[in-house]
């Protein structure tokens, strides 16, 4: 199926360096690289570059292109192996200066929030054990296919990740599954080497309590403190340079049944209307053409996977009816959701 989505259409983005380090190791595993970027709109030498941010939609593609070439493997977990603080630019050099485990957490918790990435997590204390979620994905962001995937990378990288920063492996309890047992049991065994739990209600990883105060190796009180101002420098300098109609995307990218209204948007943006009608009309927009954009792509995305209904999608992005639905998924790729889907 052809995706029309191009490289900044989608407000939730994913560093490229992700993807560069993800084709490789499908390259390593005897994949082309066509074939992993098949449908992405992208190409290697784009993902080259190491400053690109692609698509929460083509991220998905290559995770999807990935799974269809390397069905129920281990690639996730082998994949999270190779992630680790270094990889994470100004963030990863502000979490290695902080003074302890407990603290790197919690403002890995405070950036998911403020960055809006789909997955975020929490730390909660139960007794003498810590247990870090990763928040099931209920938006609509990742198929379930892909959630796996991508919370068997969050797993696997936080394990290393942690081990980096203490110099010492994390001695986990148990880790918490939403899946079945799979085929490459052992793997995910001598990764974690703790007590294994599938089909769980929640995806987490649960450790003694007393490890939150474990000193990271790499803190420096001074560079904590500029890593502090060079972050949030950097967070406004990013919001900065983004458009008023990047800026709305990314206030709509929990698009559902509940349609945020102009008045509420303004105002979540710390704009009055008047002045937000004003800047989008001077980037060559308006509120309601960005919804509907926002509707179709994630109408598209959502009609790549077969089970996910028309009714289901009409429902999901607040359309009274299937019908109208139609009408409007017409109006704007000139094709209907199921020739769409066939093609």
């Amino acid at each position: 199926m052809t995706n029309s989505l191009d490289v900044n259409s989608i407000a939730t983005q994913i560093h490229s360096l992700r993807s560069y380090m993800l084709i490789n190791l499908a390259i390593e595993r005897g994949a082309s690289a066509n074939e992993i970027l098949a449908e992405t709109d992208i190409s290697l030498a784009q993902l080259e570059k190491r400053n690109l941010h692609i698509s929460l939609f083509q991220y998905s593609q290559l995770v999807e292109n990935v799974n269809a070439i390397f069905p129920d493997t281990d690639f996730a977990i082998t994949l999270g192996r190779r992630i680790n603080i270094n990889t994470q630019g100004q963030a990863g050099i502000f979490l290695m200066s902080l003074n302890n485990f407990g603290e790197v957490l919690q403002r890995s918790i405070e950036f998911q929030s403020i960055m809006k990435v789909p997955h975020q997590s929490k730390l909660l204390i139960d007794g003498e054990n810590a247990i870090f979620t990763f928040l099931r994905d209920d938006k609509g962001a990742y198929d379930p296919s892909l959630w796996k995937f991508v919370t068997e990378h969050m797993l696997s990288s936080f394990v290393e990740m942690a081990e980096f920063l203490l110099q010492k492996k994390l001695p986990l309890i148990s880790l918490q599954l939403t899946f079945p047992k799979p085929s490459y049991y052992n793997t995910i065994k001598d990764q974690f080497q703790c007590q294994l739990n599938f089909d769980s209600e929640e995806c987490s990883i649960v450790f003694p309590k007393q490890c939150l105060d474990l000193p990271i190796k790499t803190a420096n009180p001074i560079l904590a403190k500029q890593g502090e101002a060079i972050f949030r420098a950097l967070m406004d300098s990013t919001k900065n340079k983004q458009s008023i109609t990047d800026r709305v995307k990314i206030h709509l990218q929990d698009l559902g049944a509940n349609v945020p209204d102009f008045s509420a948007s303004a105002a979540a943006l710390g704009l009055s209307e008047r002045s937000l009608r004003r800047k989008l009309e001077r980037e060559g927009n308006n509120f309601q053409g960005i919804i509907d954009q926002t509707r179709r792509e994630k109408a598209e995305y959502l009609l790549r996977y077969k089970d996910h209904s028309v009714e289901y999608v009409a429902r999901y992005l607040g359309f009274n009816n299937a019908s109208n639905f139609r009408r409007a998924f017409k109006k704007w790729t000139g094709k209907t959701p199921q020739s769409f889907r066939s093609s």
